[in-house]
């Protein structure tokens, strides 16, 4: 399995997340910044992609994403998807942001 193959899992996870999510609260979601959105959803959406998305599929997404820790991936997925509701590319962001902002907030 190539990096291509962990961005195509990662567009597939996104677009399940917009196909499953009520919308409206995504959008709202969406509005905020990125940094603050990602935050502001770590326990709540993130830990339901964490369930859902990451775990099941952890290795293949190691692959794509520049993490140490599983628990980052959703980060990761979260950034993306805040990035799809914005008009801009489904990818891997980077730099990555590190795990520390989401566990000194």
């Amino acid at each position: 399995m190539s990096e291509d193959d962990a961005s195509l899992i990662l567009i597939n996870i996104v677009h399940q997340i917009l196909s499953t999510a009520d919308p409206y609260e995504l959008r709202v979601w969406a509005l905020q910044p990125q940094d603050q959105a990602c935050l502001n959803a770590y326990w709540g959406l993130g830990t339901w992609i964490r369930n859902e998305w990451v775990y099941p599929h952890v290795a293949q997404l190691r692959l794509g994403a520049p993490t140490t820790h599983d628990d980052d991936m959703s980060t990761l997925i979260l950034m993306a998807l805040w990035d799809v509701l914005n008009g801009n590319p489904c990818r891997f962001p980077t730099p990555v942001m590190p795990a520390t902002l989401c566990w000194d907030e």
